[in-house]
């Protein structure tokens, strides 16, 4: 509820955000806040600071005040004021979210989405399967234009997302546009199962999949998968991370282990430099010839993948050079349901460097036009595809 925050109250949120400010310390220990802050006058100036601006706003500003809205303005700004390009603070209603979309079970309308070559509109790169988007015929290159009514022009695509996500039952209204054709779509809004995971046999014998993220149920996922071609009798592996912006480093390491041989998949290291394992493999592989397809979007435990198998010299990387993010960054839940998410060390590949703020170049460039995204994961119209499996044969002679 609104409510006017009284001079008698000023004390009570004092309070509260000085809590909200312990409880970040806390995530990291008191030594780490001590060498962010490092006496107890900047600690008491910063507390004093919080009370000052609450006195002013409690005996002056002329509007009502949400205390929710407070609650989550004061973690924002702690996180935002830390000097970490990753972190980030979520309510209890987003980290819930982000939450089911770990499990691999969203409410929405089941599309993923980057920004066009315009930075005008959201693209289509993926559909999920029984998904109420693949019901309304949405397919990959279609350019969202407008949601509710709104323009997407001018929005982040964060924004356009959690504009397709809302409760069960509900619908939304989109304009859409596929080659130079505008068209309409109202779709409900339902909940769906993510799968990370789409494979299928390309070019006779080549066994192609798509990894869109690694989440909870991905190593599962990439295990039947895997099953599955090798019943087919595949001779080759292209493993797509194209647009894969990370998620769960176990899930990451976990898949690498089906693929590579035994030995470290991965090495942390902190602000100190003290370097720590970070997973490893078993014994156990699978025994064919690899490639890995990459692109400027592929981001965080994506690279770390793709890296890994070229560290194995499982694999060669097809696309263009990678995003570039090699640090790890650690979700801290609070009391109250929500959390924060900060960065906690570097990532490294198994041999080689670390790749944050430049990337992997690949083996192999090849750009893919953005009238290509309908047909990526085809042997027709899908360069870097087909430069991939040109590769894996090459391997064959």
């Amino acid at each position: 509820m609104n409510r006017k925050i009284s001079l008698g109250a000023a004390l009570a949120f004092v309070i509260i955000a000085a809590a909200v400010a312990v409880c970040i310390t806390m995530l990291v220990s008191r030594d780490t806040f001590n060498r962010k802050i490092s006496n107890v006058e900047q600690q008491e100036q910063m507390y004093q600071k919080i009370q000052k601006i609450d006195q002013v706003v409690s005996d002056n500003s002329l509007y009502d005040v949400d205390s929710e809205t407070l609650l989550n303005a004061i973690g924002q700004g702690v996180v935002s004021g830390i000097g970490d390009p990753y972190a980030e603070y979520y309510s209890s209603s987003e980290y819930q979210k982000l939450l089911d979309e770990q499990s691999g079970d969203a409410v929405g309308i089941g599309v993923l989405l980057q920004e066009d070559s315009s930075g005008d509109y959201a693209a289509v790169v993926q559909v999920y399967p029984d998904s109420p988007a693949e019901s309304a015929g949405l397919q990959p290159g279609d350019l969202i234009l407008e949601v509710d009514g709104s323009s997407v022009r001018g929005m982040e695509l964060e924004e356009v997302s959690d504009a397709l996500i809302g409760e069960k039952g509900t619908a939304v209204s989109l304009v859409y546009r596929r080659n130079g054709s505008d068209s309409t779509a109202e779709i409900t809004r339902r909940q769906y199962s993510q799968s990370s995971v789409t494979y299928q046999v390309v070019d006779g014998d080549i066994g192609y999949l798509r990894i869109s993220s690694f989440e909870e149920n991905t190593p599962s996922q990439l295990n039947d998968a895997l099953n599955n071609l090798q019943a087919q009798q595949v001779r080759g592996l292209v493993l797509d991370v194209r647009d894969n912006a990370g998620g769960d480093t176990g899930s990451c390491t976990e898949c690498l282990d089906q693929l590579l041989p035994e030995g470290v998949l991965g090495y942390t290291r902190t602000g100190s430099s003290q370097r720590q394992i970070l997973a490893t493999s078993d014994d156990s592989e699978i025994d064919l010839p690899m490639a890995v397809l990459v692109n400027e979007n592929t981001s965080s435990m994506a690279e770390l993948f793709a890296a890994a198998i070229r560290d194995y010299d499982k694999g060669d990387l097809v696309g263009t050079t990678t995003y570039g993010k090699g640090v790890l960054q650690t979700l801290y839940p609070l009391d109250d349901g929500s959390a924060v998410r900060i960065t906690t060390a570097y990532f490294d590949p198994p041999a080689s460097e670390n790749f944050d703020g430049v990337g992997l170049t690949p083996d192999y460039e090849v750009s893919l036009g953005r009238d290509q995204l309908a047909t990526m994961g085809s042997m027709d119209g899908d360069d870097q595809l087909e430069k991939a499996v040109s590769v894996l044969r090459s391997s064959w002679l």
